[in-house]
């Protein structure tokens, strides 16, 4: 089977299936941080990357997209519109991404940075990284902590 870049409709389905299982406190963050969607490519994998995701909201530095490659929303800094500095690829739904931006905002601690595994990702100015044990299951706890 080969892969196929998600339409918009599917899209707009998705996103209208994960304001549904928002609570009203991401819901209010969702409505003010929401974009039309945008259709992005990142090319710097090479021509098998391009239309790999949509960006759906935009805080400050920061995005939340659609991995259309990994079938996941991300949430991923970036230095100009349309370029992401960081590649992530989570699989989350739209409300855990929303979740995280407003984790950000009231704790300082941002958990979508490869919250599961660290090998998942690429800085765009910089060599990927290496697992590291410690610091990744540091995350994975204070992510644990925060869900409970």
């Amino acid at each position: 089977m080969d892969w196929e870049p998600i339409s918009e409709a599917a899209l707009w389905d998705k996103i209208i299936d994960a304001e549904g299982r928002m609570n009203p406190q991401l819901f209010r963050l969702w409505e003010a941080i929401r974009i039309t969607p945008e259709k992005w490519n990142e090319t710097s994998y090479g021509p098998s990357a391009e239309d790999s995701g949509w960006w759906v909201a935009i805080i400050g530095n920061r995005a939340i997209w659609f991995n259309d490659i990994e079938d996941g929303f991300n949430c991923s800094s970036y230095i100009v519109l349309g370029k992401l500095a960081e590649y992530w690829c989570n699989q989350d739904e739209l409300e855990h991404a929303v979740q995280n931006i407003l984790t950000l905002i009231e704790t300082g601690i941002d958990f979508s940075v490869g919250r599961w595994n660290r090998q998942c990702h690429v800085s765009l100015k910089t060599a990927p990284r290496k697992l590291r044990g410690a610091q990744s299951l540091r995350g994975r706890r204070q992510y644990a902590a925060a869900r409970t």
